[in-house]
């Protein structure tokens, strides 16, 4: 076989990876609760381009990607309102 042992299993890991469906879920789930995809990219041990790249190959994972982010901005829409509202009733302004 070709390649380094370490390189093959690299490949083999990735392939798994992108036809996952767990994987997707799990990266569009970390998505959603606020992560961002460079500190993802580096918790799932592939490379930020990759992984941004494998996500605007396919139009699916594209429009997940999309959604996910628009729920994240509201997520933290919501937050910023509710820590205003708190230090509003806090020091009475």
């Amino acid at each position: 076989m070709s390649g380094r042992p370490k390189q093959r299993s690299r490949k083999y890991r990735v392939r798994r990876l992108i036809n996952s469906e767990q994987f997707w879920v799990f990266i569009f789930d970390l998505i959603r609760s606020g992560q961002n995809l460079p500190a993802i990219s580096k918790a799932v041990d592939v490379p930020y381009r990759t992984l941004w790249g494998w996500i605007n190959e396919s139009d699916e994972n594209r429009q997940r990607y999309d959604g996910a982010r628009k729920e994240q901005d509201e997520m933290i829409r919501l937050m910023i309102l509710d820590y205003e509202a708190k230090n509003l009733f806090k020091y009475g302004e």
